[in-house]
C-alpha cells in the first residue's frame, strides 16, 4: 500500500532494520516477471511511512537458480545479513556484511550453511532458508528458519529447523526445537516468520495454509480455513512451542480467495517490536501467485492483550500517512443504486443515523476522493438492532464494476465481515446482496457502543482497525472509482465524527 519499487518488477519477503533513526527495508525482487527472484534491493525511510527507493544490493549467484529470503542482525562490529539460494533444487544459506547497511559485500564459501543430514533431509524435499537470529545473554545467537527435520511421523514435515553461532557468522545446526502439535497447529509444511520475545515469553510467527489435505483443523471447527501468518509461543527459545488458540490467526485470510498478505516479520526498533509485511495485489489471470505484484504494507506494532495474546495494532507513527484534510460532509449523496430500498436518514454535517429494520439501506457519496495516492477515514459508529437479533452498520467502496462494491460491516454478533455487495435488480430493488470472503471476530462490537474505527484505502488495498486493533489487511479484485458509502442492515446505524485525510504519499 506504501511502496511499490520502480527500479525492479516485483518484490516479495521483506525484512527492516532500525538504526541510527532511519527504517531500512530489504526486499526480493525480480527484473522481469518470467524469471525468480534474483536479487535483494533496499528502500530507506526516516519515518516508516515515505519510503527511498536505493537499488539492489545483492544479486544472486552465477550459478545459483534464485535467491531466496533473509534477515539483518549486528555483531560486535558489523551488520550481517542471511539469504538462501537453490542450485538443482537445493538451498543453502549464505551471508553478506556491512558497515553501514547501505553497502555490503558477499561471504565466501567459507561461510556458507548447507543442510545437515545428521537432523535434517538434504534432498530436493527439504527446505534450507532465511535464519532469523536472536543474540542470547552470553553474545551468541540462536536461529531460527525453514527446514525440514528427518525425524517425525510420516506426512508432517515440520519445516522448523534451529542453529547456533557463536559470532553471527558462522554457524552449526541443532535438533530442531519441540513442538507441542494439537488441532490449532498440526499443518504440514511452515516457513518461520520470526522470533522475538514479548512479555515473558518468546513468540513465533510461522507461514502456513490451513487448506492443504489433513491440515484442516479449521473446517473441523466450522470455521473457515485460512492462509497467511499464525502464532505460536514458548517460554524458553527451545521450546516447547504451543499454537496460541486465542491469537492463532495473526494476520490471515481466506484460502478460497488469492493470498492478499505474506510473510509477516517482528521488526524491533529499540522501544517498540513492530511488524512488517507485503500486501499482495490479485494474481494475472494465467499466471502464478508468486507474479502477483506486491507493496510494503503500514507498519503495525505488536502488543499484548490483557488476556495475553499478540495482537497487530495501530502504529502511531503511521499518523506521518495524514496529508491534508479533505472536505467531507454527509450533506451530498444518494441512494446506491438508485432504485434500492430507501431507509430512514438523520444527518448534519458531521454525523448520519441510517435506520432499516428489515432490509437493507446503502447511500454513496457524489464527491470522488483520489484513492490513486489514498485516504484514511476515521470516525466512531455505534449500531442498535431494532428487530432481528443482529444488525449491521459499515462502508461501502464503489468499484469500477459499478454493479458490484466492495462493503465492510461491523456486526453486534460481534463479527467484522468484508466482501463484495451486488446491486439489486430494478425490478427487485430489495435484493441487494453480499457475498462474503472474510470474516474476523471482533468481541469488541457491543450493541449501543461507540465503536472508532479506522481504514486505510489505497488503490485496491484496504486496512481496517477497529479501537487501534487491525482487523484486515484486504485486496479488492476490482479498482475503485473513489466513491465512497454507508451502509445499514436490519437496524440502526449512526455516524459520528468522521474525517478523511489525503494519505500524503506520491502517486
Amino acid at each position: 500500500m506504501l511502496f511499490k519499487p520502480l527500479k525492479s518488477c516485483g518484490m516479495w519477503d521483506t525484512w527492516c532494520f532500525f538504526h541510527k533513526g532511519i527504517h531500512h527495508l530489504f526486499y526480493l525482487h525480480r527484473t522481469t516477471p518470467e524469471i525468480t527472484f534474483e536479487g535483494i534491493s533496499l528502500a530507506v525511510s526516516r519515518d516508516g511511512v515515505h519510503w527511498e527507493e536505493t537499488g539492489e544490493i545483492i544479486h544472486k549467484a552465477k550459478d545459483a537458480e534464485n535467491i531466496g529470503s533473509g534477515s539483518v542482525w549486528k555483531t560486535c562490529d558489523k551488520f550481517v545479513m542471511n539469504f538462501s539460494e537453490t542450485r538443482n533444487g537445493i538451498q543453502e544459506i549464505f551471508f553478506a556484511v556491512s558497515d553501514d547497511l547501505i553497502l555490503w559485500k558477499r561471504l565466501d564459501n567459507r561461510y556458507r550453511f548447507s543442510p545437515d543430514p545428521k537432523w535434517y533431509k538434504t534432498d530436493h524435499t527439504g527446505r534450507w532458508d532465511g535464519i532469523w537470529a536472536v543474540r542470547n545473554k552470553d553474545g551468541s545467537y540462536t536461529g531460527f528458519f525453514t527446514a525440514v527435520p528427518k525425524a517425525g511421523p510420516m506426512g508432517i514435515q515440520e519445516s522448523i529447523g534451529m542453529a547456533h553461532s557463536k559470532d553471527g557468522i558462522r554457524w552449526e545446526a541443532l535438533p530442531p526445537p519441540l513442538f507441542c502439535w494439537n488441532k490449532w497447529g498440526r499443518l504440514r509444511t511452515w516457513e518461520v516468520g520470526a522470533v522475538e520475545k514479548i512479555g515473558n515469553r518468546w513468540w513465533m510467527l510461522m507461514g502456513g495454509n490451513e487448506s492443504m489435505l489433513g491440515c484442516r483443523g479449521a473446517a473441523m471447527l466450522k470455521r473457515k480455513e485460512e492462509i497467511g501468518m499464525f502464532v505460536y509461543s514458548a517460554r524458553n527459545l527451545q521450546g516447547p512451542f504451543h499454537a496460541e488458540k486465542n491469537s492463532w490467526r495473526f494476520l490471515t485470510g481466506p484460502c478460497d480467495r488469492f493470498l492478499m498478505t505474506y510473510f509477516a516479520r517482528f521488526y524491533p526498533t529499540g522501544k517498540e517490536i513492530l511488524v512488517n509485511h507485503h500486501s499482495i495485489e490479485p494474481p494475472e489471470k494465467g499466471r502464478l501467485l508468486v507474479f502477483a505484484g506486491a507493496w510494503m504494507a503500514p507498519l503495525k506494532l505488536a502488543k499484548l492483550t490483557k488476556q495475553g495474546c499478540l495482537i497487530p495494532y495501530y502504529w502511531k507513527g503511521n499518523e506521518a500517512l495524514k496529508g491534508k484534510e479533505q472536505d467531507f460532509s454527509f450533506e451530498n449523496f444518494e441512494y446506491w443504486p438508485e432504485y434500492a430500498l430507501k431507509c430512514k436518514i438523520k444527518k448534519q454535517t458531521n454525523f448520519i443515523e441510517l435506520t432499516q429494520p428489515n432490509s437493507s439501506g446503502v447511500i454513496i457519496s457524489k464527491k470522488f476522493f483520489d484513492l490513486a495516492t489514498g485516504i484514511i477515514i476515521e470516525g466512531t459508529i455505534v449500531l442498535h438492532r431494532i428487530k432481528k437479533p443482529w444488525a449491521s452498520g459499515g462502508i461501502i467502496v464503489e468499484t469500477e464494476c459499478k454493479k458490484k462494491s466492495t462493503v465492510i460491516l461491523l456486526n453486534t454478533k460481534g463479527f467484522v465481515e468484508i466482501g463484495d455487495l451486488l446491486a439489486a435488480l430494478p425490478e427487485e430493488p430489495s435484493l441487494t446482496r453480499i457475498i462474503r470472503y472474510d470474516l474476523k471476530p471482533c468481541n469488541l462490537i457491543e450493541q449501543k457502543k461507540s465503536i472508532r474505527f479506522r481504514i486505510f484505502l489505497r488503490q485496491r488495498f484496504l486496512e481496517i482497525y477497529i479501537e487501534d486493533i487491525l482487523i484486515q489487511c484486504y485486496t479488492m479484485t476490482e479498482f475503485p472509482t473513489g466513491k465512497i458509502g454507508w451502509v445499514v442492515e436490519s437496524g440502526r446505524v449512526s455516524f459520528f465524527n468522521v474525517c478523511i485525510w489525503k494519505m500524503s504519499l506520491d502517486r
